[in-house]
């Protein structure tokens, strides 16, 4: 499931955190179950990436804690998995210059390029407790730009990928491939038919619910 604006979620209201999309998960699950009360005794696995190591931990905290006050719609959640997760930026951005410049598999840059890409992400871990800290919407979207133009985009195109280095594939290749199949699928009449979407869009990302995200310190 994803934030309303996105995937095949609708609604009226703005989702712009983490907790606001987890309620809406919740509430989500529980529609589902009432439709379909069978499913409610089958064990829920919640499974996720990216941004999902917010969503996965979210939405498990917002079932466990309702299922200490209620009898009547207990979500049995069994686990949760987290693939290359965003969890704590302030910890894992410190991480990216060992696994840029000091893997076992080959250094993206030189050595040159690594001390300049070390103080980069110095900077980048200082803007990133600003937002954190102070949660202010400017501090908050100056620590992702940063993010975005000196951190990512001045490497997308180094010959490296940066979900997996040790591949020679451009990372912007295999993003647009996956999330261009994702769509295709999503959208194909007889699985919207099935998923009772024939009126819905799937979408998968909105450039619009990102910046809600980030403006409200949630990144």
């Amino acid at each position: 499931m994803k934030p309303v604006g996105t995937g095949f979620s609708y609604g009226d209201g703005v989702v712009n955190s983490t907790e606001a999309a987890a309620l809406d998960v919740y509430f989500a699950l529980n529609a589902f179950y009432g439709k379909f009360p069978r499913y409610r005794r089958r064990r829920l696995h919640i499974v996720s990436e990216s941004f999902g190591g917010h969503f996965a931990p979210g939405i498990a905290s917002v079932i466990l804690d309702a299922n200490k006050v209620t009898n009547s719609s207990i979500i049995r959640l069994e686990s949760i998995a987290v693939g290359n997760g965003l969890i704590s930026p302030s910890i894992q951005f410190k991480s990216l210059a060992q696994i840029a410049c000091h893997n076992k598999y080959a250094a993206l840059f030189s050595l040159e390029n690594c001390h300049r890409f070390e103080k980069k992400l110095a900077q980048l871990i200082t803007h990133t407790l600003e937002c954190l800290n102070n949660g202010t919407s400017a501090r908050c979207c100056k620590a992702w730009s940063y993010f975005i133009t000196d951190i990512i985009l001045p490497h997308l195109h180094d010959g490296h990928d940066i979900y997996d280095i040790r591949s020679s594939i451009l990372p912007t290749h295999r993003y647009a491939a996956a999330t261009n199949a994702t769509a295709t699928a999503m959208n194909d009449p007889f699985i919207r038919s099935k998923l009772l979407a024939t009126n819905i869009t799937f979408i998968t990302d909105h450039p619009d619910v990102n910046t809600r995200f980030i403006k409200s310190g949630d990144m």
